[in-house]
């Protein structure tokens, strides 16, 4: 779909279905429409600006392999946005959502630019799913880029939150991660602030 395709239509409402045909959505495609929702089940490169202050979408998820360009969904009203394996964010993709509550990585993410989540004063939830394999990924991903630092720590849910049965508490494993990024990245800081 080419830059600004329906940028400002804003009788545009309901759905929005991205057939498989459908791989990209450039700048300023659906900015200022009132689509209430985006479907898609397969990668889609998702342009700059492409859903600027789009009120009306409140939940999204975001399709394995996909790419987030800078401030895709700047100012939207999301409240919860599930990313898959393997997504590139943007430079504030998700910038001003003020009412954005709740991300969940459901694997590793390709990368996460400056800015991806500023300015979302009511996130509380950061949930990151992986597997042994995704962690392993993301150890050779941190000495792929040259990282000067990095922290690991176990998730502790506390029960008095909505995580309370959310699994966690690995210690052994997290330690055993960061024995292998210090073997990996020797020469990297580690800091002592997580939650160890």
């Amino acid at each position: 779909i080419d830059d600004g395709a329906f940028s400002g239509c804003s009788h545009l409402s309901g759905p929005l279905y991205i057939p498989p045909s459908c791989t990209s959505l450039g700048k300023r495609s659906f900015s200022g429409t009132n689509i209430s929702d985006i479907i898609s089940s397969h990668p889609v490169h998702i342009g700059e600006n492409c859903f600027r202050q789009c009120q009306n979408i409140t939940s999204l998820t975001i399709p394995d392999n996909s790419v987030i360009d800078k401030q895709a969904f700047w100012g939207a009203n999301l409240h919860k946005i599930t990313i898959g394996k393997g997504v590139s964010v943007g430079e504030e993709a998700f910038y001003y959502n003020q009412k954005l509550q709740e991300v969940i990585f459901e694997d590793s993410v390709k990368s996460l630019d400056k800015g991806s989540f500023g300015m979302d004063k009511s996130l509380c939830r950061m949930i990151i799913k992986g597997t042994i394999e995704s962690i392993a990924e993301d150890l050779l991903y941190l000495k792929e880029i040259g990282v000067d630092m990095a922290g690991i720590g176990p998730f502790i849910p506390h029960p008095q939150t909505p995580l309370k049965n959310a699994g966690g508490n690995n210690l052994h494993l997290s330690l055993r991660t960061m024995a292998i990024m210090r073997l990996l990245l020797e020469d990297i800081n580690i800091p002592a602030t997580t939650a160890m």
